[in-house]
Order: C-alpha cells, then structure tokens, then sequence
C-alpha cells in the first residue's frame, strides 16, 4: 500500500520552545538556583540553557532573557570547571551546544558584548581530558562502543569551528577508534545494538562533519554514513515511527533525533547534486516530526511515549526518582529537553532549504546485518 506522506505543522523551533516549556517557572528557577550553589550537577542544565539560549537569539521567549544570563553563567563556568559529578555527568553532551548558543545570542546581540564575551571566553578555557568523563571511562582500544567520547569529539570540533580552542589530539583518537564498530550497512554498535543509538552513533559524525572535520578519517566517515543512508529511510515506518526497541526507546525526542538524521542526508544528497535522495530524506524527517505532534499538542508534555504514573514529587532534578517505563539515566531533566536540543540540530543541519511537497513512500524491503538483526518492509 502506498503512504501519504505528511508534512508537519511545527517546525523545528516550535519543538524545542515546547521542550523549554515543559520546565515551568518554579521548576526552571529552582533548576538554576540549584546549579548556582552547588554547580552543575547534569548535563540537562545546559542543554536547557542552550535551547532557550538559541530561541531568545531567535527572537522567542524575551522574558526569559534575564534567566537565561543565570543559566548560561553557570552552564559556561561549569564546562570551565570540569568534570560534572560522575552519576550523571556529561560535559560532552552539552559543550556543543553551548558553543552553538553562545555565537548565536552574540550575532543576535541579544546581550552586551562583555557579556558574550565572558561565556566565550569560558569555552575556550575548556581542557578535554579535564572536562569530559569519558577520558576517565573508556580507552581506546576497547572491543565495545562508546558514544559518550564522541560526544566529546563533536564538541571539541565545534570549539575549533569556532575558534573556542579545541583539542584535536582527542578529535582523532575517538574518531578513528569508534569507527571499529560500525557494521556493514554503515550502522554504529553500541553495546548490544539498540536502535536509538545506532542513530546517537552516526549523529555524532555528522556533528563532526558539519562543524569542518577534514581529517584523515573524513572518507571513511562519509563511506559509512552513505552505506547507512537506506537502512535510515527503511527503518521509518508509514507512520512516521521507528522501531525503538531497546535502551532509550518510546521518548518524545527519538523522533527529533530521526529528524536531524534525515537533515544532515537531505544537506548531504542535495549538495553532491542528488535532489531526488535529498528530497525523500526531507520527507522522511517531516514525517517523523508529524508523529510527534500528538504527544506535544494539549495538556502537559512528558518526556517519555507511555501513560503510566509519574513520580509523585518532583524536585529540581529527578534523578533518582522512578518512572514505569524508564531507565534509570531516563530522567525527564535529561530527556525532556533532549527533544529540544535535536530539533535545534535538524535546524542547524535543514538550514534555508523549503520543505518537499507531500509526495509517496517508496516500496522499501532492507535487512539488516546479523548484529541487528532486522528486516523492514513497506509496500
């Protein structure tokens, strides 16, 4: 049967200004309040503090901005400072993406030039091996994969982007490891093979790419990337869902990630002349974020695809607090804005191109390797 795709409503900004409004004033306060006195405790406080950072430089959110100077001081003196507290830490999630709020909010001049200036020049402070947990976690060599270190390769790319120092001994010492675990259709092996990070792995790369990596690892970056193209389309249900079976699987922001994925091969395809691909990946990605649109239009947003019963309290962080059907990393502080912090990417990776006409989804039968262990087919 032939599908119909959809086109959806919410762009991308839309998304991440929901994500930054499922923290509710007290929440956000208490949030900041917290990072202030005792540090930065996990790396959902400054993924939250670079949403809101790009949507105020955006022109969204203005009465937020005197918030957002508390949050961005304590996000960037935190990254300066060093590790996150080991349980739940993760400098390397969000270095990135404070980079990318900093430049933002400064060509927007959304704040004094000092002002900028002073998270900049925290940034660019930032030591790799000091700041980031996987130094002390993993090793290259290891017969596993690790996303969380090239996480941190794609920050220091961006910090070298953007003349915010960088370190690009730890950029090609990930790079090159990690891509050992990819399998022959260009998909990344996290540990066990759970689908969401197969996705988490390849976006990492193109995180790299994007931010000017041209190493020696470039070709074979793009190599894998290409090979995964059509596992990536045949993996996206009519529906606009993917079969998110283990770690991670049913949060409002697996469909975010699917969507940046999607941008980075239309932006790929489109640039190397091939208009057709590139159009059936800005498809794709528009049909991920119309599936999305039910869970985020009406009523309080949650962070996690069930009906189950949240916490009874909620503190600033909920860390150790349980949800039915989460894992214990799954906190909504961590995954709520993650929602976010992928839409924002799809819009970095979309840039200026007009979305596709609504058209058809092609007849698609693709099995995977045996790592994964899947067959998808539409017809």
């Amino acid at each position: 049967m032939i599908c119909t795709i959809l086109v959806a409503a919410l762009g991308y900004l839309d998304l991440a200004e929901i994500a930054v409004g499922a923290y509710d004033d007290a929440r956000m306060e208490a949030y900041v309040r917290e990072a202030e006195t005792v540090g930065v405790q996990e790396h959902g406080f400054p993924r939250l503090a670079a949403n809101l950072a790009v949507l105020v430089a955006r022109g969204r959110l203005p009465e937020k901005k005197p918030l957002l100077a508390r949050m961005m001081t304590a996000a960037c003196r935190g990254a300066r400072k060093g590790r996150m507290p080991p349980k739940s830490g993760g400098n390397e999630f969000s270095v990135r993406e404070l980079v990318s709020a900093v430049l933002a909010l400064e060509k927007a001049g959304a704040f004094p030039s000092e002002t900028t200036a002073g998270w900049k020049a925290d940034l660019a402070a930032v030591e790799a091996n000091r700041c980031y947990q996987s130094p002390e976690w993993y090793k290259l060599g290891d017969s596993v994969g690790h996303n969380w270190p090239l996480f941190g390769a794609a920050s220091e790319q961006a910090r070298i982007r953007c003349g915010l120092g960088g370190d690009p001994k730890f950029i090609e010492g990930w790079v090159s490891d990690q891509l050992r675990h990819f399998d022959r259709n260009g998909m990344y092996r996290d540990p066990h093979e759970p689908s969401v990070y197969d996705f988490i792995g390849r976006l990492c790369y193109m995180q790299i790419l994007h931010f000017g990596y041209d190493g020696p690892c470039r070709a074979k970056i793009e190599e894998e990337l290409i090979a995964s193209a059509e596992p990536t389309l045949a993996m996206l249900s009519v529906c606009g869902e993917i079969p998110f079976g283990g770690r991670s699987n049913q949060f409002l922001h697996n469909n975010t990630m699917y969507a940046a994925v999607a941008e980075w091969y239309a932006a790929f395809f489109a640039k190397r002349g091939d208009a057709e691909t590139a159009a059936r990946f800005r498809s794709a990605a528009a049909r991920a974020i119309a599936a999305l649109e039910p869970w985020v239009k009406g009523g309080k947003v949650f962070h996690v695809k069930n009906r189950f019963p949240k916490p009874e309290t909620e503190g600033a962080r909920n860390i150790d607090q349980k949800w039915f059907g989460c894992e214990g990393y799954a906190y909504f502080d961590k995954y709520m804005v993650t929602m976010g912090s992928w839409a924002m990417l799809a819009d970095e990776f979309a840039g200026a191109q007009p979305l596709p006409a609504p058209g058809d989804c092609p007849s698609l039968d693709f099995s995977t390797s045996e790592h994964f262990h899947w067959r998808f087919v539409q017809s």
